[in-house]
Order: C-alpha cells, then sequence, then structure tokens
C-alpha cells in the first residue's frame, strides 16, 4: 500500500528565460513520481491551496469498480474548492508498466501533473533487464498563466495561443537562447549498459516526434501495455500516451541530444475562407524548436563540442511517419482480444463552429464535435447524477453512428448542417459485458488533424486505421484481431479513421475525449455509461466518504 499527500499550491517557477509563480504539486514542475507495485493500493490526500477548482486523474488507472476516484471535473467529481481535500483510494488490478497523474479542470494538466511507475510483482520483465531506468516526461511551457490563455482563447472564439517552449523533465533545453547549465535535463550513462526510458507525453496541445543521436530505440510498451519489442530511429507520442523505450550505450563515449521535435497534422478546407493572419495561426499549431535532453557517457567530457550529436527528425508534418509508426506496434497479449463485437459504433470526431455569445468578442467561435455534437459540461459531475438519479443533468440519447452521414473526407465543403454543431450533454448507455467496435473518423469540415483520443477506465485494442473514409464493407477486412495493440489513447489520423475493441465490464461513467486539450475546452467529447451486471463484482460501489460538493 502506497500512502502520500498531494499539496496543490502556488510556487515560483524558471524555465525560459522566465520565473513565474504558478499552481503546481508539492512545490514540484514536474510533480512528484508516484512508486508501486502490481496490486497496490494507492491512498492520496489531496489538498487544494491554489485558489482554482481542481481535480486529479490517474490517467491509465483503469479504476476497476473505483469510478469514484477517476478524478475527472464534472464527470466522475465536482472540482475541490479552495481549501478542500479529498483522498483518492484505489487498486492497481492487473496491470503494470507507465502511466501518470495531472489535473482534470481547465488548463492546468501543463503544471499539475507527474509519473507513477507500477513494477510487476515479480520485478521481472518479457524483454531485456535494464541496468537502470529513466523518467522522461514532455511537457509544454507558456510564459503566462495556461488558465488565463484558454479564458483569452474561448473569449475570442478562434485558436489558443501557442506554448513558448516545449520541455523534457519541465526544462527546454540547448535550442532556447537563455538556456544555461540548469536549463537542460542529463541523463548520465554508461558504455554498455542498457536503459529504459519511460517517456510520457503530459503536454496540453503538441504530438511529438522523439529521437536520440545514435542512439536506436526498442519500444517495448505502450499505454503501460507490453508490446513486441521493435527498434525504431525515430519514436512518436501524443498528448495522453506513455512508452517505454530500451536503450543501449553502444556508441563512442561523448554527449548525445535526445530532441523532441513537435508534430502539426492540420491542413486546411479553404484557407481562402479565412482570414489570412487566423490561416497563420491555425497552420502554426506546435512550437517551432525542439525541447533537448543530453545524454552524457560517464567516460567523456561534458560537453565536449568534438563529441556532441544530434539526432536527424521527421519533417514537421511528416504524417506518414506517424501512421508508419503506429502500424508497428503489436501486443504481447494476443489471448485477450475479445473475438466478436456485440454493438458497433461510429463517431465523427474534428472541428465546427458555434455562434458566439453576446459577451465574446467574435461573430462565430471554434468548437469541437463528435457525431456532430459539441459536449457541454453538466453543473453537477455525471456520475453522482447517474449514481443517484437527479434528473436533468444529462440525457442517454447519444448517437452510435452521425445522424447525417457525409463524406468526411472529401476535399468538398461538407453539408452547412455539419458546419455549426448542436450543443448538449448527451451521453451513450452500455449494457455490461456489451463488446464494442467503435470507429473513431476524421472529418474535414474547416480542417484536417489528427486527434489522440483517451477513454477513460478502460484499454481498449486499437484494430487498425486507415486514410479516407471507413468503408462497413470493404475496411474490417483490413483489422488485425490477432495481436492489435491495446491502448488507453489512440491517434486519429489526419484524414483517417481508427477501429478500437473493448469490453464493456467495468461499471461506471467513462470519459471519451480529445486529449489535446485546445479540443477538449472546444467540446470534443462525450461519456459512456456502463450499466451494473450481476452480484457485486459487476456492480459500481457507493461513493466514498466526504464526496466533493458541487456548486448550488
Amino acid at each position: 500500500m502506497g500512502r502520500g499527500k498531494a499539496k496543490i499550491g502556488v510556487s515560483s517557477v524558471t524555465a525560459n528565460c522566465v520565473t513565474k509563480d504558478m499552481i503546481v504539486v508539492n512545490g514540484q514542475f514536474p510533480g512528484p513520481t508516484i512508486y508501486a507495485v502490481e496490486g497496490d493500493t494507492i491512498i492520496v490526500n489531496v489538498t487544494n491551496n491554489a485558489g482554482s477548482g481542481v481535480t486529479i486523474h490517474w490517467h491509465g488507472v483503469r479504476q476497476v469498480l473505483s469510478c469514484w476516484q477517476d478524478g475527472v471535473g464534472y464527470i466522475t467529481q465536482c472540482p475541490l474548492k479552495q481549501g478542500d481535500s479529498f483522498v483518492y483510494n484505489f487498486t492497481l488490478q492487473g496491470q503494470t508498466g507507465t502511466v501518470f497523474w495531472h489535473a482534470h479542470t481547465t488548463w492546468l494538466r501543463a503544471t499539475v501533473h507527474g509519473a507513477i511507475v507500477v513494477f510487476p510483482r515479480d520485478f521481472t520483465y518479457p524483454h531485456t533487464k535494464p541496468d537502470d531506468q529513466f523518467i522522461v516526461t514532455l511537457g509544454e511551457w507558456w510564459n503566462g498563466d495556461p488558465e488565463a490563455i484558454e479564458i483569452a482563447g474561448l473569449e475570442g472564439g478562434g485558436p489558443f495561443q501557442l506554448a513558448d517552449a516545449l520541455l523534457v523533465n519541465g526544462k527546454p533545453g540547448y535550442r532556447y537562447n537563455c538556456t544555461d547549465v540548469e536549463g537542460i535535463t542529463r541523463f548520465t550513462i554508461s558504455a554498455g549498459k542498457t536503459y529504459l526510458l519511460r517517456v510520457i507525453n503530459a503536454g496540453l496541445n503538441t504530438e511529438e516526434f522523439l529521437g536520440i543521436a545514435n542512439h536506436k530505440q526498442t519500444v517495448v510498451e505502450v499505454d503501460g501495455e507490453y508490446v513486441t519489442p521493435t527498434d525504431f530511429d525515430t519514436t512518436y507520442i501524443g498528448p495522453g500516451q506513455t512508452m517505454n523505450v530500451l536503450i543501449t550505450a553502444d556508441q563512442a563515449p561523448g554527449s548525445y541530444y535526445m530532441e523532441a521535435k513537435g508534430y502539426s497534422s492540420v491542413i486546411l478546407t479553404d484557407p481562402a475562407e479565412l482570414p489570412a493572419a487566423a490561416v497563420q495561426v491555425i497552420l502554426n499549431d506546435v512550437p517551432k524548436i525542439p525541447a533537448s535532453a543530453l545524454f552524457q557517457y560517464d567516460s567523456a567530457p561534458v560537453l565536449d563540442p568534438s563529441t556532441t550529436f544530434y539526432p536527424g527528425l521527421p519533417a514537421e508534418n511528416d504524417s506518414s511517419f506517424a501512421m508508419q509508426f503506429e502500424n508497428s506496434l503489436f501486443t504481447l497479449r494476443p489471448q485477450d482480444v475479445p473475438l466478436n463485437a456485440t454493438r458497433n459504433m461510429l463517431f465523427t470526431v474534428g472541428t465546427a463552429s458555434q455562434f458566439c455569445e453576446p459577451s465574446q468578442n467574435c461573430t462565430f467561435r471554434a468548437a469541437g464535435e463528435v457525431n456532430n455534437i459539441t459536449f457541454v459540461l453538466p453543473k453537477i459531475d455525471l456520475l453522482q447524477a447517474y449514481y443517484f438519479g437527479i434528473e436533468g443533468v444529462y440525457t442517454t440519447d447519444f448517437p452510435d453512428f452521425p445522424e447525417s452521414p457525409f463524406f468526411y473526407t472529401s476535399p468538398d465543403s461538407p453539408p452547412t448542417a455539419q458546419q455549426i454543431s448542436k450543443l448538449g450533454t448527451r451521453v451513450s448507455v452500455l449494457e455490461y459485458g456489451t463488446v464494442l467496435d467503435l470507429v473513431l473518423q476524421g472529418t474535414m469540415v474547416f480542417a484536417f488533424e489528427s486527434h489522440p483520443f483517451h477513454l477513460h477506465g478502460y484499454h481498449f485494442y486499437v484494430l487498425g486505421r486507415g486514410q479516407g473514409d471507413w468503408d462497413p464493407i470493404n475496411s474490417p477486412s483490413t483489422l488485425n484481431y490477432y495481436n492489435p495493440p491495446h491502448r488507453f489513447t489512440v491517434d486519429v489520423p489526419s484524414r483517417g479513421w481508427v477501429a478500437i475493441r473493448f469490453a464493456a465490464t467495468n461499471p461506471g461513467v467513462w470519459f471519451l475525449h480529445c486529449h489535446l486539450e485546445k479540443h477538449t475546452s472546444w467540446g470534443m467529447q462525450m461519456a459512456f455509461i456502463v450499466k451494473n451486471g450481476v452480484g457485486p463484482d459487476q456492480t459500481l460501489p457507493p461513493p466514498p466518504p466526504r464526496l466533493t460538493a458541487c456548486a448550488a
């Protein structure tokens, strides 16, 4: 059993030549790492002294029969107000690997996040045992206040301010002009040894390519699940994803840079319809300067220019590499894939628009959509409303398929009806035991863009992906039902689709959303209610004591 305290408060932090007060946990950025063993119960007493409402989500933890502990603002609990405390109590059932925790209200994830490392019960691995391990947390830095930047973006109705820097373990690295000895993350390695890198993309809005000069990365785990070990020069990771890679210090002693470079997948449908300034902002959707860290052989001079090496990374918009990387991952546990689906759905995911409110400085505002529905957060969290039968909080009419199908990836303008989304707090209800096949279909209403979609409370099997529109006749024959990767966050490719499968055997209310925070802010999200089965092992327990009170 692991116990700890997390005090959310304001501390002074310096990065990118800027020192500012920002909200962190226990005075640390990134926050403290939780180390545990498979089967451990984790108890964390969280106290909010930050002034902002906040919850803590345990990202990738399946929360088996513990939906109350998932920590999603207005979905499984209302945010902790100033001075409130809440004890999160959950068990790491049947899972190992790298997951993480982060705030799940507003844009606080930018500064409130940390790693969770779950070791196997017997401390053995189905891959080469590393000599040592490092945590590599990718993040983003705004010189200003991320919460204020979200508010400004929503009030303006359009794109949000770009991050001022990318980070590795809270530091931007050598490419940023202000970098000094303290401005870069360093990993000391010894010749001949093998290291496990636990990589987490805790950033808000940037998918990233990751490379280490002259060193192969052997991917052995994604999203806390083992995969067939596969070698790459460059890897790819989106917000909300984790990845374990092995590297061997097999090069001449020297200094070798790791770089994390932003990946841009945006393609506008018709730039001529938008103001030139808006086009530039939309297309300039990732920071242009990579973050970097230094892998330093302990037998080499520190930062000797003659022995310093830099990785080569794909072009910023290399969507084919991202697709190829994702298609190269296969689970080590093929026997666990559910054999037959009992229900099928197709959700379109993309951008739409809404009319601006009178208080906003705009006529139309950007919106996210799932099946052309922009999700509206309720005032009472969905889980309490569901469990206690509180009426008027949500409706159960979320459609299994688009209500008005169209050619989702056609370069021609889509129907006008798809350009203005519908507002609603609509959920989809699943019977316990349902085996769901879900296709997430990207659209080109205003722009093509990839979307890292995260499902709470579950891992799912990624059966396949493709370009263009999902074809219900021909696409199923391209799917991998034998050894698909088992993930909790999947990238919906730009101009394409992805098909996933999971068995709904964990009762509760579970959020499905794009993990690009700009899209979550716009409402690109929905929720599943998974009903109880039979008996206590298939029934959501009552809420914990001192459940977070919702505002009146």
